[in-house]
């Protein structure tokens, strides 16, 4: 892309590589002024403080040499290409902190606590049904299996005589399971689906939600069925 937009002007290119060097170097040397001074607050041997003051003054005036000709060739380069520095490293600074903290949440969703979670108190299973079928009733039957708090089997319209044909089926099958039609004016699937479990209304932090697809590929063991377990807490 670089190459595309300076039309491969190594003149213009060179400029963007200077930058990038010289404030890889001013601050690598602030860095290192920190650390140095990180180290002095931490309390180093009297014999290491004169050396640790020595590293800290020589970086100190490594990023003093550098810095200026960073901010030199920023300025008067600006318009031949050195603004997408000024663009780039912000943009690439946000970018960065956001994988940290997507990380860092991960890593204390995964945590082992001190104490043991305790189990959910209550399971909600829904069950999606887009037809009736073999794997829609085996599925069924293994909801009910679970023994769940509470059983309910949720359909998302996109046609209303779809729709209405499968009133009649689920009407014929006499399954004595509550039935949820969520409509969908947008043609959505996953969406409604998603706002509907997170809506769901659980009657305390404990209770978890069983979400079970039917399947028509049995695989190896022959379960036409997957299931999701989702909004615990």
């Amino acid at each position: 892309m670089l190459i595309y937009a300076f039309n491969a002007k190594t003149n213009a290119l060179i400029q963007l590589y200077v930058i990038g060097v010289f404030i890889a170097f001013t601050l690598s040397q602030i860095g290192m002024v920190k650390h140095w001074h990180t180290e002095l607050a931490a309390g180093a041997p009297t014999g290491q403080r004169r050396r640790i003051r020595r590293a800290q003054l020589i970086n100190g005036l490594g990023a003093a040499a550098t810095g200026p000709v960073f901010l030199i060739v920023l300025v008067t380069k600006f318009l031949a290409g050195a603004y997408l520095i000024v663009i780039a490293i912000p943009l690439l600074y946000l970018l960065m902190r956001g994988v940290n903290r997507h990380y860092a949440s991960v890593a204390r969703e995964i945590a082992v606590e001190d104490v043991r979670p305790v189990g959910p108190s209550r399971n909600h299973v829904l069950v999606l049904v887009s037809k009736i079928s073999g794997p829609t009733l085996r599925a069924l039957a293994y909801a009910r299996f679970l023994r769940p708090h509470t059983l309910e089997a949720i359909t998302v319209t996109l046609d209303d005589e779809e729709a209405a044909q499968l009133r009649r089926d689920w009407d014929s099958a006499d399954l004595d399971i509550p039935w949820k039609v969520i409509e969908s004016p947008y043609r959505e699937i996953t969406r409604p689906i998603l706002d509907y479990v997170r809506d769901y209304p659980c009657s305390g932090p404990r209770d978890i939600i069983t979400v079970i697809i039917p399947s028509t590929s049995s695989g190896t063991g022959g379960n036409n069925y997957s299931t999701i377990k989702a909004r615990y807490g």
